[in-house]
């Protein structure tokens, strides 16, 4: 007699919640840099502390005051990262390794930084980008150069006028 049974689907009602603004504004970010020929990197929120005075900061900057692990997989991943910067120079390196020309990279994650008043460190999201190489893939029709700082600039203006940031 199952063959008798009528066929019935169950009605389910699926929503979701809106977006909140800060994951608006993210995703209009890397919208702007993936419009620009960025390709976004994804990388560890770990880092190796020996990278840091490679940037060569002032003894009083805010991104020296980093949280580290107590019990970290690797010397290599000791702490929580204060800057996007040196794992995006790891990525470029790596990419000029294998001979990738040009390089467009960026990357929206949050940083952390020390707070002794604080049980917690402070989180803050940040986006960091790099340019480095040929300003277009080598082509009969494009003469060859190089990136420069008005390269830069303009993409840093293209995403502040796209994200509405005047000042």
């Amino acid at each position: 007699g199952y063959q008798h049974i009528p066929l019935t689907y169950p009605l389910a009602r699926i929503s979701g919640r809106p977006l909140a603004a800060s994951h608006k504004r993210t995703a209009l970010a890397r919208d702007v840099m993936v419009s620009q020929g960025f390709y976004e990197a994804i990388n560890y929120s770990f880092v190796d502390p020996a990278l840091l005075p490679r940037l060569n900061l002032p003894a009083h900057d805010l991104r020296l005051r980093y949280v580290t692990i107590l019990n970290p997989l690797a010397e290599g991943q000791s702490i929580l990262r204060t800057s996007l910067i040196p794992s995006l120079l790891v990525n470029l390196g790596d990419t000029l390794r294998h001979k990738n020309n040009p390089i467009k990279l960026f990357e929206i994650s949050t940083v952390f930084f020390t707070d002794h008043a604080r049980p917690l460190p402070v989180e803050k999201k940040r986006i960091c980008g790099l340019m480095c190489g040929l300003r277009f893939h080598e082509n009969w029709s494009f003469p060859r150069a190089e990136v420069d700082f008005f390269d830069i600039k303009g993409c840093v203006e293209t995403l502040l006028d796209k994200m509405s940031i005047s000042n």
